[in-house]
Parts: C-alpha cells; structure tokens; sequence
C-alpha cells in the first residue's frame, strides 16, 4: 500500500515511520485524531527505485565519517538534490490524489471549493528508537 489512513491497522514504524504510527496508535484508541493518511515506506521504496537513487545514496554515503560533520553535510546535500530531481511515479501521484481526495468531504466547506488547511510531516522508520 503505497497510502495508509490513519486508522488502518497495517501503520506501523516500519510501514509508516514513528509518527505515521503514533498517529495510527492515538485513531485507535480513540483519540481525537484529525483526518489523514501516511504515505508508507512502500511508496518511498517505490520512489527510490523509479529514480534510480538506491546507488547515489550508497556514493554519497562512500567515506562519510559520522564523526566529521563537513562529511556528513556533503553526503546530506548530495542525497537531498537527488531527490529533488527525481520525478514522482504515477502510481504515487494516483495514490496521494485519491487518499487525498477521501479527505475533501470531511472538511467544512471544501465540497463547496474552499480552501482547507492540510499538515505535512515526516518521519522515518528509525528516527524514534531508542538507541538513536
């Protein structure tokens, strides 16, 4: 699944990174959780891999020194412009549209065409364990 609702019981931190799956935990307990969806690690794999970047991250990484941060800002820098060149898949573009559009009834006024306000966040699937 490339988008997860919030409520769905497959979010978990290896589907849907710490907050994806906070989020997810919160909706299932109850927990007045606002309308959303996660975009899984499936549609992150699924970028990567329609824009070749797996071997532009294994270069950047090459060297680097967790040590040193001019090494660590360089890797940073050359992974994140990668990243902005790639193109987004259709199956992801589809995807992120649809959940996206399951939310429009849900907000006041959008049916009518009015602006609402949306949150955006990341996170990844190590980002919260506790060794890190």
């Amino acid at each position: 699944m490339l988008t997860l609702p919030f409520t769905s019981p497959h979010a978990s931190l290896a589907t849907a990174g710490g907050k994806g799956a906070n989020l997810a935990r919160l909706s299932h307990a109850g927990f007045p959780v606002p309308d959303g969806f996660i975009l899984s690690t499936d549609a992150y794999r699924a970028y990567t891999a329609s824009n070749r970047l797996e071997d532009t991250i294994q270069a950047a990484l090459e060297g680097v020194s967790g040590q040193e941060a001019a090494s660590l800002e360089a890797a940073s820098a050359a992974i994140r412009s990668a990243f902005a060149a790639g193109t987004m898949p259709e199956q992801i573009q589809s995807a992120v549209r649809a959940a996206f559009l399951e939310l429009v009834p849900t907000q006041p006024g959008a049916a009518a065409g009015e602006a609402f306000p949306v949150a955006v966040r990341s996170s990844a699937t190590a980002e919260d364990l506790p060794d890190l």
